[in-house]
């Protein structure tokens, strides 16, 4: 949910023209992981057996899709290319 907000928030500023990329680092917090393939949803299905679904911090329980630093800077890419076009 606040990923949205944050990027909405970032193409409010107008700086885009100045962002050369994000930095994510969730370090003790979730491993690198495995990049869903398109198609795969870890929490409705498809999927859910699928290697990027690992999840040893149970965030798919809250319905969290980034339940690796993979899958969250997908998350980011694309909420962010929605808001930035």
């Amino acid at each position: 949910d606040n990923l949205e907000t944050f990027a909405s928030l970032v193409a409010d500023m107008n700086i885009e023209s100045y962002l050369r990329g994000f930095s994510t680092n969730v370090a003790n917090y979730q491993s690198i992981g495995v990049q869903n393939d398109a198609g795969v949803d870890c929490i409705e299905g498809p999927g859910t057996d699928d290697t990027s679904c690992y999840d040893p911090c149970n965030l798919l329980s809250q319905w969290n899709r980034g339940n690796n630093e993979m899958n969250y800077a997908t998350m980011l890419q694309t909420a962010i290319m929605s808001a930035i076009p």
